[in-house]
């Protein structure tokens, strides 16, 4: 047989006060739905936030890769070399060698300074070269045309010297895979080319690491600047080489976690107001109750529980409408883009075809238990009240 343990009195009194049987309910729902809000607004706040940071991260992660190899300062030779004694070790799969600097570009009388990558492969043969979008749209190059791109330091040296003349470059494409603004001001051709240009045979700025399965990228930094790697090479994760960008979307997150935090803090004492009020309007009930003998601990602990009961009831309802906004959320911006306008340039701004979101439990429950926590502290006001009447007092109160 089970053992069937009796609630405590006060836990009892608490739901009747909050559901009476013949009574009215309003306060009880509409302080819940006010909870509710607060959690579902910070809910959407937080899961759109991380949506923003995993994708960008993502697009990081394919752009540069989770570790890189850099050379300090100018660019170095031994290529091959330095790549085998990487791809040697157990965490590294691949180490592809790259040159990277920033080239002026020409086309039909237009001119630009994109930042050129040099890259190995058979995507980018010698004397052909893939455009970013802003930089196709500044010089007005299509596939299929011939533009130049050359060493902005051989016109800074006045003809003094031996001069590099420029390269010609045949226009695969333009980049239009939306992953940022960096992409577009890119131009995508040879590594054995663009070092060429530059009078630095065979040579690159560094490389990009693809890690074995499990390897962590922060652990992998630590060993190869412990020792491995000369002096002239230096490894970085993609945490380091973004880190300001990361520092700023953290800064934002925490920036929209205590605004949206405050509307939770305000419903919590709006109730904590409303019960005081009711601790006032009950001070007859309390009075008999401390006559029969019931302390002020277990009448405290009454309104303590109604303010806890409250709180997990809106935090329900906010899990519920906070995960309804988000399964619906290309509607609701649709919505109001149609209604306020502006969507479009947001859009197009973080380069997204959509608003991203990722929902974590974890997250959830954090702003659940503030939720319940700020609910419970805003009912300690009333509850001290009550704990503090006297029987004879109130029995007298009208």
């Amino acid at each position: 047989m089970g053992v069937v343990v009796p609630l405590p009195w006060f836990a009892h009194y608490a739901f009747r006060q909050l559901f009476p049987a013949h009574g009215h309910r309003r306060f009880t729902f509409a302080a819940a739905a006010g909870v509710a809000i607060g959690v579902a607004v910070l809910i959407v706040v937080l899961s759109v936030m991380d949506g923003f940071q995993w994708e960008i991260r993502r697009r990081l992660l394919q752009l540069h890769g989770e570790v890189a190899v850099l050379g300090e300062g100018s660019a170095f030779a031994a290529v091959d070399a330095w790549k085998e004694r990487l791809e040697a070790m157990d965490q590294i799969l691949e180490a592809n060698p790259f040159y990277e600097t920033f080239a002026l570009a020409e086309f039909g009388g237009k001119y630009a300074l994109p930042l050129a990558l040099g890259l190995d492969g058979e995507a980018f043969p010698e004397g052909f070269a893939v455009v970013g979008a802003a930089v196709a749209e500044q010089l007005g190059t299509k596939p299929g045309d011939e533009m130049l791109i050359a060493d902005p330091q051989t016109f800074l040296r006045n003809g003094e010297g031996e001069v590099q003349l420029p390269l010609p470059l045949n226009v695969l494409g333009s980049m239009s895979v939306r992953s940022g603004e960096m992409d577009g001001r890119r131009i995508l051709l040879s590594r054995e080319s663009l070092s060429r240009l530059f009078g630095e045979e065979n040579c690159a700025s560094g490389y990009e690491i693809k890690l074995a399965k499990g390897v962590e990228g922060e652990k992998l930094v630590e060993k190869l600047n412990g020792g491995l790697l000369p002096p002239f090479l230096r490894a970085m994760s993609w945490i380091d080489m973004n880190g300001e960008l990361l520092s700023v979307l953290a800064m934002e997150r925490a920036a929209m976690f205590f605004s949206m935090a405050c509307i939770v803090v305000v419903t919590a004492f709006s109730m904590g107001s409303f019960l005081a009020a009711h601790v006032a309007r009950l001070s007859r009930e309390i009075g008999a109750l401390r006559a029969m003998g019931c302390s002020g601990m277990d009448i405290g602990l009454t309104f303590v529980l109604q303010s806890v009961l409250i709180g997990f009831l809106g935090s329900c309802g906010g899990v519920a409408a906070g995960w309804a906004l988000l399964h619906f959320r290309d509607g609701v911006l649709s919505f109001l883009v149609g209604a306020f306008g502006g969507g479009e340039r947001l859009l197009s701004f973080y380069s997204i075809s959509g608003l991203p979101a990722l929902w974590r439990w974890s997250e959830v429950a954090k702003v659940c238990s503030m939720a319940v926590a700020v609910t419970a502290a805003a009912g300690l006001v009333p509850a001290i009240r009550s704990m503090g009447t006297e029987p004879s007092l109130a029995l007298r109160h009208e």
